[in-house]
């Protein structure tokens, strides 16, 4: 196993979902590790968005746009903010 993936498998281990990303300059493919419990919120999604993109990256597919798939059944990871309650 290579340093990706066993960075990969301790961030999962975490309860921190992977996102396929590209840089907007170049178009090369990348991962960021997300919180799931707010990817899979409408409005914290397109914060994320806003985030990824003031550091270079948007989402590589279209079912993670704001206008994609949402799976309400995924819990925050832990020590999210927003997971609290």
């Amino acid at each position: 196993m290579d340093n990706q993936e066993n960075l990969r498998k301790h961030l999962i281990d975490q309860g921190r979902g992977m996102l396929r990303v590209k840089y907007l300059d170049t178009g090369e493919l990348s991962t960021a590790a997300i919180c799931p419990g707010c990817w899979n919120s409408p409005e914290r999604r397109k914060t994320l968005i806003q985030k990824l993109k003031s550091l270079g990256v948007c989402p590589a597919h279209k079912r993670d746009f704001l206008t994609g798939d949402y799976d309400k059944t995924k819990s925050h990871s832990p020590g999210c903010p927003y997971g609290r309650s």
